[in-house]
């Protein structure tokens, strides 16, 4: 069990039945990480690692090995240029910063989002915001340095389809990466989604998808709404013309 309260972050682990004197409705917890400590940072690329304040802590992930992945922000000692990062460990042990933002793939990315996931082996999921017109920011899944799926970017597995949105990615713990996302016949970003679904792996093959016949269910899935976060019709329902970048739900 995670907790997340007052820029603590505290990791509870149940112990077994037979350990004297423990109620597994209150299991023992450590505190990891908290806002002011200092994490080590070591820019992408290489270079020389700075200490760097943790500011901010928005959200954290377990896995069945014991390890645990927080998104937090830093900012330098003299206070000049926040940074999102990925922190902890794959097994429990030795906890440190396994991801920052930067330039990968040629997207600049803005800042880690509110979902993350992490396998034993210490790999990690995101959903993430990268810079792209029209509105500043796109929507993207990445696991490490690879985006798995990009807002107006062409989907692999889907002929002629485009990303609409990609968010709250999960791994197994072989590393398989599975998101939500939506997509769109037009790869402008402007396009309003036509489908939505549950895809996985860096093709991003899809298990679930708006129409598709589900063994056991009596008629197929509906439209939209029945895969993944609620549509939301651009046109009809924000005149701003606002993305999910800026708190939207499509």
């Amino acid at each position: 069990m995670n907790h997340i309260a007052q820029g603590l972050v505290v990791v509870a682990t149940l112990f077994g039945a037979t350990t004297p004197g423990i109620c597994q409705d209150n299991p023992p917890a450590k505190l990891v990480l908290r806002e002011g400590e200092f994490i080590g940072y070591i820019p992408p690329g290489g270079g020389v690692g700075v200490l760097r304040e943790v500011v901010e802590i928005t959200s954290v992930a377990g896995n069945s090995a014991g390890g645990y992945a927080v998104v937090c922000e830093s900012r330098a000692i003299n206070g000049v240029r926040s940074l999102s990062h990925i922190w902890g460990t794959g097994n429990g042990n030795n906890p440190g910063v396994l991801f920052s933002e930067g330039e990968y793939a040629g997207l600049t990315q803005a800042s880690l989002g509110r979902r993350v996931a992490i396998d034993p082996q210490g790999n990690t999921a995101a959903d993430v915001n990268v810079l792209g017109a029209p509105f500043g920011f796109r929507d993207s899944v990445w696991s490490g340095v690879s985006p798995f799926a990009v807002e107006g970017e062409q989907a692999p597995s889907h002929s002629g389809l485009y990303w609409r949105y990609a968010t709250a990615p999960q791994m197994t713990d072989a590393g398989e990466v599975y998101w939500l996302g939506g997509l769109t016949t037009d790869g402008s970003i402007l396009e309003r989604t036509t489908s939505s679904g549950l895809f996985h792996g860096i093709q991003g093959q899809a298990l679930l998808l708006s129409g598709m016949s589900v063994p056991g269910l009596p008629y197929p899935l509906a439209a939209l709404d029945s895969v993944g976060p609620e549509f939301f019709d651009l046109w009809e329902r924000c005149p701003l013309h606002c993305s999910s970048s800026h708190g939207f739900r499509r």
